[in-house]
């Protein structure tokens, strides 16, 4: 029964996430052209989108020549807006919560997951499931060991919450995919990952496989 039921989830998958990536990439240009559109659209009253006046970009070349390539310093003042007062400076979208880097190369950077882009990694996650099955079924069998961070590892000082991309997908996992993990996501990644790459760990001999990249 359970190896019926997840043949049908994948298929499933298979059907919503696969079959239209193959349309889309049929015809490129196209496809590029009406995402560029969607969040010029989704984000155009953002403060961001009004400076960089969106509402009359029409082009890919349009938009490189509008908004110039980023970095995290010089969109801070926007995140940092939007985390205290609320107000749609960068996205139209309030952040879920945020993510925090290591602050390995500076001060940490708290980048803002909003809905949709939670939304998007959690189709990712499906679609790399489903090509994962299509090529190694055998890789869905037994236990798996499932290294990610807490959904929920801290609050900021205005009480937004700081946490992994990866913690979120899991609480999103079906109950049936969630019991096959030969460790709880609650007891952290931090404290899995010594363990599991001990060469003289238990874990070490488990049968495991990657269900997608593990974003932060």
């Amino acid at each position: 029964m359970h190896d019926l039921l997840l043949r049908t989830g994948m298929e499933l998958h298979g059907i919503r996430y696969w079959r239209p990536l193959e349309r889309m990439a049929g015809h490129p240009d196209a496809t590029q052209q009406e995402v560029l559109r969607s969040l010029l659209v989704a984000n155009g009253n953002t403060r961001f989108g009004i400076e960089h006046r969106f509402d009359g970009i029409a082009s890919a070349s349009e938009f490189r020549d509008r908004v110039p390539v980023q970095d995290y310093e010089a969109l801070r003042p926007y995140i940092d807006e939007q985390r205290r007062t609320g107000a749609q400076a960068l996205t139209a979208e309030s952040p879920v919560f945020y993510a925090q880097t290591s602050g390995s190369t500076g001060t940490p950077k708290y980048i803002p997951i909003t809905p949709s882009g939670l939304e998007m990694h959690r189709a990712e996650q499906a679609l790399f499931s489903y090509l994962q099955f299509r090529a190694c079924p055998q890789a869905f069998a037994g236990k798996a060991l499932g290294i990610m961070g807490a959904a929920v590892e801290g609050h900021l000082d205005t009480g937004h919450a700081v946490g992994s991309v990866s913690g979120h997908l899991y609480l999103s996992l079906p109950a049936s995919v969630q019991s096959r993990l030969v460790v709880p996501a609650a007891v952290g990644a931090y404290r899995v990952r010594p363990l599991a790459e001990a060469p003289s760990s238990p874990l070490a001999t488990i049968k495991a496989y990657v269900r997608s990249p593990a974003p932060r």
